[in-house]
């Protein structure tokens, strides 16, 4: 299966995440900032990112930024799971050309199945 970044803050939150991701089948690596997140990207060369786009300091804007800004890695799909629904968020994640975007709690049969839609195979 596939290798699943998830980068949230929420120790408890990320690991119900990477839980859920695990039982389906997919590698897991977390990060709890945006800074190891970036560290995670190079070594770990996700397929897919889950993302708290809403941490301290705008850390999940600049993650994507940082992101973005990498060739090899600005084509790598991100769903963000978020608890913020209002408009500035969804402005972020629509700059960023994030792939999905739920609100928490996501359930887990959703973020299972938005991963094996970006998936390949």
């Amino acid at each position: 299966m596939a290798k699943i970044l998830i980068v949230e803050d929420d120790p408890g939150f990320a690991h119900l995440l990477a839980l859920a991701v695990r039982k389906a089948g997919h590698e897991v690596a977390m990060a709890m900032d945006p800074p190891t997140g970036l560290v995670q990207m190079r070594r770990f060369k996700p397929a897919v990112v889950v993302l708290d786009i809403k941490m301290p300091a705008g850390g999940g804007e600049k993650f994507l930024d940082s992101v973005r800004a990498i060739p090899d890695m600005s084509f790598i799909p991100v769903i963000v799971v978020t608890g913020d629904d209002s408009a500035e968020t969804k402005a972020i994640a629509a700059k960023y050309g994030v792939a999905k975007f739920f609100l928490k709690p996501v359930a887990n049969e959703k973020l299972v199945a938005a991963i094996k839609e970006l998936t390949p195979g």
